[in-house]
């Protein structure tokens, strides 16, 4: 049962599941980016990438640093068509806010 303080909180409901919200505490535990990459970037560069990710979603959403995490998934080049181009570009396009130039041969 949920008590009258928790009765009182915005909920977010995703896929029928409802989930309390506290803006600016650590209990909003959102956003999550994944980057997907070929794989040899170095552990400075995706440090930096993750950083510079963060900062962009904090100053375009307004998140805390604390709600952001940044995932990266690194792939061998001859997996990228199979593995990330048609599941995720392709298979999602109506969810890709920045398409690609280019079509993996």
């Amino acid at each position: 049962m949920r008590s009258r303080t928790q009765d009182m909180r915005p909920l977010l409901r995703v896929r029928s599941t409802a989930y309390p919200i506290v803006f600016n505490r650590l209990e909003n535990s959102m956003p999550h980016v994944i980057v997907k990459l070929y794989a040899g970037k170095t552990e400075a560069q995706k440090s930096e990438l993750a950083s510079k990710i963060a900062e962009a979603v904090m100053s375009t959403l307004g998140s805390s640093e604390a709600s952001i995490s940044v995932g990266i998934e690194e792939f061998d080049p001859k997996d990228w068509k199979e593995k990330v181009f048609e599941p995720d570009v392709t298979g999602k396009s109506t969810t890709l806010y920045k398409k690609p130039g280019y079509v993996p041969t």
